[in-house]
């Protein structure tokens, strides 16, 4: 691998202060600071990077798919030599698998050839397992790279494939496969029987748009990176959501066609932000936004368009494969102590999108089905069936479900069964803070299925509601559990109330809470448009209601409002007034200069009702600033920037009533110009049969080069004048004349508009008469 060193400052510089370090560029080096105690990382350095170039390989290196076996090797998916790459612990090309199919069994599995694979996994045992993507099916090798067996075609129906991306292994050795083309996943036995499907195209929770990437951890919980819909999903062993996280966005915990993910010892997801030229860690158990590493560029810790990520966790080495860089860059991340635990909220099942926060979600708890007699005993039909009713009840995004794993750790501390529980629902609510419990029997007789589920309102332990379905056979009985659950909801909400009124001024985002003492069981956002507001599903009772917006003043009301079951109560209106209050001024302003470009980022406010902060700038270091923008998050990019040239900043936070906070401290940055080599190796010659003159010269190196200016003079000391300019390396000039001398140069140009300096000259007398 090529020299160790430290990032440098654009490496971090999208999140860069959420490391706790601060980078500075210093006379072309980076400077590292010490860490906070807030940061996950204690230390991020750049070690070095695969050397992937091999003369027998016909194109530059594509790396997609990686991972690492238990000796530390290195295996690297290229979908453009269609082969499996394998590298020793220190870097050093070992071999390949592929593009050929060898051992004594590959002739029994045509094609012979391996096709575009995109991604890899190694077992305990040192097989390989390939998702050969374009041949649409798995491969399975020993490991000396024999083909073993093979399983899969293009289709749609159970086993098959359409290019399939990732691959993946439990604990059991039952191989998981992201069905990419077919918006699923596939579950195989290893022996590549069929086991299970999972999963349709949708943007509901629970659901997939071209899966990429795939991990299982040690604890068989999976996670999909769902690329289509830019979010990643944590799923049980039993194929049960536990939450969903990410949209599309550049925002932190957004993401645009994310790629592949690895975990840490620590249950830190690494996730790749292919589209942001990013690498972004998120909370395991909550899916929860922690840091995010790296940014757009060509330098160490840079990417273009990283794809494959892999992590050897006793080393904390991270290897991260970039497909337009045709690199393996390989960072040494130390992680500081372990972050605080994440709040009880975020062990519960959660969409965080608009709608989560129009309506309240009553917790509710999903206990083990009883098995009513000896053949759903025997298949353990209980618990699978309320695995069913927990997915239901998650898709339906009407109740906020407590996960099981919390559920078993609550009943295993206070030593009770679940079965127990069920007698003292008022006790379990209290533990879980739960306001529901579903409770159900599962028989099975030769001919059907049976299922009865009981909604229990923990606080009076009365069943709110009830029903049972029969299922003809197991394929089946996934949607009958659908339907019956859909039946209970229909049942509690017909029983609970309403609350609606008007607050006033309707541009307000306020909130309106109801509170039944001194627990909230609902919530509402004003409408926009005329300020009306309705929270749904309050069970019958007394309540009070709280008005809380952006720079108003919090208002309560004074009397009790009833709630009866299957009514509205309504004519409840708020007049809200506008709160004096100022913003906190914000802290901790940081400016990192980059390439006509400045990032900025500061420590995000707390405050509850700040709605953004407003970003300032001078060409003065104390006078003439004028606001150039806003965000909401805790971080700015100024764009189009002078190169070469200092910038002043300063910023404010505000509310939603237009109130600001007074000024940050000024920060200031310089950008730079990094401008391209010039290209080499120029060369003239003359195309008789096109009559013209043709040019040819080296490509760059550099992966953000996108084109190249041809200049011609008819004297050596010019003016040399602009003829055009292609992405190519060639060039044909026509408009030229017999027995005349032509000077030609040539520069080269980035993405971002900046050109190189212009090549010596070449020159050439035009001749065409033989």
């Amino acid at each position: 691998m090529k020299g160790s060193l430290p990032l440098t400052a654009c490496a971090l510089a999208t999140y860069f202060t959420i490391l706790g370090m601060a980078f500075a560029g210093c006379g072309g080096k980076a400077v590292e600071r010490p860490a906070t105690e807030t940061s996950l990382f204690e230390q991020v350095r750049y070690i070095g990077s695969l050397n992937l170039a091999q003369k027998a390989w016909k194109r530059s290196p594509r790396p997609a798919g990686l991972t690492l076996d238990a000796q530390g090797r290195i295996y690297l998916a290229d979908p453009a030599n269609h082969c499996i790459h394998i590298y020793s612990l220190s870097g050093d090309f070992l071999r390949t698998i592929g593009p050929q199919l060898s051992g004594p069994s590959a002739k029994k599995f045509p094609p012979l050839n391996l096709d575009s694979p995109q991604g890899v996994a190694v077992d305990g045992e040192g097989r390989v397992y390939v998702a050969d993507t374009g041949n649409h099916r798995l491969l399975i090798f020993d490991a000396e790279g024999n083909l073993l067996r093979a399983f899969g075609r293009k289709g749609n129906e159970n086993g098959e494939f359409r290019s399939p991306h990732s691959v993946a292994l439990d604990s059991k050795g039952r191989i998981y496969v992201a069905d990419t083309g077919n918006d699923r996943l596939q579950m195989f036995g290893g022996d590549g029987i069929f086991l299970r499907r999972f999963g349709t195209r949708g943007e509901q929770p629970g659901r997939f748009r071209a899966p990429l990437g795939l991990r299982i951890d040690d604890q068989d919980f999976i996670y999909v990176v769902d690329s289509g819909n830019h979010r990643v999903q944590k799923f049980d062993s039993t194929l049960a959501l536990l939450w969903s996280a990410g949209q599309k966005g550049q925002s932190p915990g957004h993401f645009t066609d994310p790629f592949g993910i690895d975990l840490d010892n620590q249950g830190h997801l690494y996730v790749v932000d292919s589209g942001n030229c990013r690498i972004q860690v998120l909370d395991g158990s909550s899916g929860r936004f922690l840091y995010s590493l790296g940014c757009r560029g060509k330098g160490p810790g840079e990417f273009r368009r990283p794809t494959g990520i892999s992590l050897r966790r006793e080393a904390g080495r991270l290897y991260v494969g970039d497909a337009e860089t045709g690199q393996v860059q390989v960072l040494e991340v130390k992680l500081s102590k372990p972050p605080a635990p994440s709040p009880p909220p975020e062990e519960t099942v959660s969409h965080p999108s608009e709608e989560a926060l129009e309506g309240f979600e009553p917790r509710i708890a999903v206990l083990d089905f009883e098995d009513e007699n000896p053949a759903a005993a025997e298949l353990q039909y209980g618990r699978l069936v309320s695995q069913m009713g927990v997915t239901a009840l998650v898709t339906s995004r009407r109740f906020e479900v407590v996960e099981r794993s919390q559920l078993e750790k609550v009943l295993k501390e206070q030593a009770l069964s679940q079965s127990g529980i069920i007698k003292e629902p008022k006790k379990l609510g209290e533990l879980l803070n739960v306001d529901l419990i579903l409770v159900g029997n599962v028989a099975r007789y030769p001919s059907f299925i049976e299922t009865f589920v009981r909604l229990v309102d923990v606080e009076t332990g009365k069943i709110l509601s009830a029903s049972s379905r029969r299922a003809r056979n197991e394929s089946v009985l996934p949607a009958a559990v659908d339907s019956l659950v859909q039946e209970i909801i229909a049942g509690y909400d017909s029983l609970s109330g309403q609350i609606s009124g008007i607050v006033q001024p309707v541009d307000s985002d306020a909130l309106v809470k109801a509170y039944r003492g001194s627990k909230m069981r609902g919530q509402a956002r004003i409408n926009p448009l005329d300020g009306h507001y309705l929270i749904k599903g309050l069970p019958p009772g007394n309540y009070r209601l709280r008005v809380e917006a952006s720079g108003y003043n919090p208002e309560e009301t004074k009397e009790v409002i009833p709630v009866r079951a299957g009514k509205e109560t309504s004519n409840n209106n708020f007049q809200l007034t506008v709160s004096t209050r100022l913003p906190k001024v914000p802290s901790g302003l940081r400016a990192l200069g980059g390439d006509r470009e400045i990032q900025l980022s500061w420590d995000p406010s707390e405050e509850k009702d700040l709605v953004g902060y407003r970003i300032y700038r001078s060409n003065l270091p104390s006078s003439g600033f004028s606001q150039i923008g806003s965000s909401m998050a805790s971080f700015y990019l100024d764009k189009g920037l002078k190169p070469g040239t200092t910038y002043y900043y300063q910023i404010v936070s505000y509310y939603r009533t237009g109130i600001e906070s007074g000024r940050s401290p000024i920060v200031a940055a310089t950008t730079y110009d990094v401008s391209p080599a010039i290209p080499t190796g120029l060369a003239v010659s003359l195309d008789a049969e096109r009559k013209g003159v043709r040019l040819t010269w080296n490509p760059n190196a550099e992966p953000n080069v996108v084109g190249y200016r041809i200049y011609r003079s008819r004297t050596p000391e010019g003016p040399f004048e602009l003829l055009g300019s292609l992405a190519a390396n060639s060039y044909l000039d026509q408009a030229v004349e017999e027995e005349k001398t032509y000077y030609y140069r040539v520069s080269a140009y980035t993405d971002s508009g900046v050109e190189s300096q212009q090549s010596k000259f070449v020159a050439l007398t035009v001749t065409f008469r033989p």
